[in-house]
């Protein structure tokens, strides 16, 4: 979710069984073991760059779930920083791109030029914001202005009033 336009939420303690979401019945025991710095080591330990996130506890049909929300990358989109194995196939590759796919609900490697354009363009306009920012700072005025007229052209624009 975090290189992808708008971000997204992460909700533990809920159940999709297709119908809807119900409640997974997380103990408050469980529900306590989601703190956010635990979880901020983990994902630095497979990602490529910080991922930036919030942490809350909500009530949900009477029990308690967590959420994550994921912040979209402020610059540079996040890479996987090492493997993770699971039931001997690869969940996650080193170096791969993940995004989470407009076409259903899931994270998947960058496989489609739908999905990396959208990411490249979410990236060009990330840097594109960065550098008017610069540029202004730098005193560079941007936009269609009229030019200021010169010492000269102001002169001559009195002489003709009078």
């Amino acid at each position: 979710m975090y290189n992808r336009r708008d971000s997204g939420l992460v909700v533990i303690g809920v159940d999709d069984g297709g119908s809807g979401l119900s409640p997974a019945w997380l103990t408050d025991k469980q529900i306590a073991t989601w703190h956010h710095d635990d979880i901020a080591t983990t994902f630095a330990s497979f990602a490529d760059l910080s991922i930036e996130f919030q942490t809350k506890v909500f009530p949900y049909r009477e029990v308690n779930v967590v959420v994550l929300y994921v912040q979209e990358f402020r610059e540079t989109p996040v890479l996987c920083k090492k493997q993770f194995p699971v039931s001997g196939r690869q969940e996650l590759k080193e170096g791969a791109c993940y995004v989470r796919s407009r076409r259903k609900p899931e994270t998947s490697e960058v496989s489609t030029q739908e999905d990396m354009r959208e990411l490249l363009d979410l990236s060009l306009d990330k840097a594109l914001r960065k550098w008017i920012g610069q540029a202004q700072m730098a005193g560079l005025v941007l936009g269609a202005t009229p030019p200021t007229p010169t010492d000269r052209q102001q002169f001559e624009d009195q002489l003709d009033v009078l």
